[in-house]
């Protein structure tokens, strides 16, 4: 199996562990605990760039710092539609990105999927869809912050293609505290919620988790093109409606099961074509 494979699916299953715990602390809010994960990330980075003697900001700054905003912001509002929508709908909300990935690396990164991509690609998003209309019915407002989560994630994917052999992952993922630490911290100290104990778990497992997770996910765009593992993620949805279900009680339909064997299917198929000219 390729390497970029590999870390995508790693990514992509610590990415769901932390999902299910950012959605048992609904009282803590989403900025503060971006926070607690932007401060996670910013220790072990800074101990990281230390230990292997790196230039500490980097060298290509607008890539860094474009790509540590739209990755805040696609944290942020991914951690929100956590809270306030089902685990199924959030989850296939953000698995949205590998669409914008691909028409945003076209422009960003100038990589083009091959052609017999594209029909898998649309029908994988037909799953994502008929998924959705199989859970209840969400605010609009909800609904709109967690489709943008996936823009924002597509775009900030490309920019660290752009920092591709440029820059060490740890500096890559170091710009999404230095962007999240100043804007959010002011913005917690208004809407601080004094965790509990249990929560304070969570909090500091969110961070070790998401910061693994980043590490892979950087590695994986860095190893393999965008077109060739964003279709991996969707994996992350099948498990999202499983444990939405097993966890929060969360519905199972017929449509459901329908959606999962179409995005399988999918994903298969466009691995398959991967390689095709």
């Amino acid at each position: 199996m390729h390497k970029g494979t590999i870390y995508i699916l790693l990514s992509t299953l610590l990415f769901f562990v932390a999902q299910l715990m950012v959605k048992t602390i609904p009282t803590i809010p989403a900025v503060e605990i971006v926070l607690f994960r932007a401060l996670t990330s910013f220790i072990l980075c800074s101990y990281f760039i230390h230990q292997r003697k790196l230039h500490y900001f980097g060298h290509h700054k607008r890539d860094l710092i474009l790509r540590g905003v739209f990755g805040t912001l696609g944290l942020l509002t991914f951690f929100y539609s956590l809270q306030h929508l089902p685990l199924a709908t959030a989850s296939t909300l953000i698995q949205l990105n590998p669409i914008f990935v691909i028409l945003f690396a076209i422009v960003l990164v100038g990589e083009k999927p091959n052609p017999k991509q594209w029909i898998y690609f649309f029908m994988a998003f037909l799953g994502i869809v008929l998924l959705r209309m199989g859970t209840l019915e969400i605010n609009i407002k909800d609904f709109c912050i967690g489709a943008s989560s996936a823009v924002f994630a597509g775009v900030a994917h490309n920019f660290i293609r752009r920092l591709k052999n440029k820059e060490d992952p740890q500096t890559i993922i170091l710009y999404l505290a230095l962007v999240a630490i100043p804007f959010f911290g002011p913005l917690t100290y208004f809407q601080w919620v004094p965790p509990t104990t249990y929560q304070w778990t969570i909090l500091i497992g969110i961070g070790l988790i998401t910061q693994l997770a980043q590490v892979y996910l950087t590695k994986a765009y860095i190893a393999s093109q965008a077109s060739h593992i964003v279709h991996f993620t969707y994996i992350g949805v099948i498990l999202s409606v499983i444990f939405g279900w097993l966890l929060f009680d969360e519905t199972v339909t017929t449509l459901t099961l329908a959606s999962i064997a179409l995005i399988i299917f999918c994903i298969f198929m466009i691995h398959k074509n991967k390689h095709a000219t």
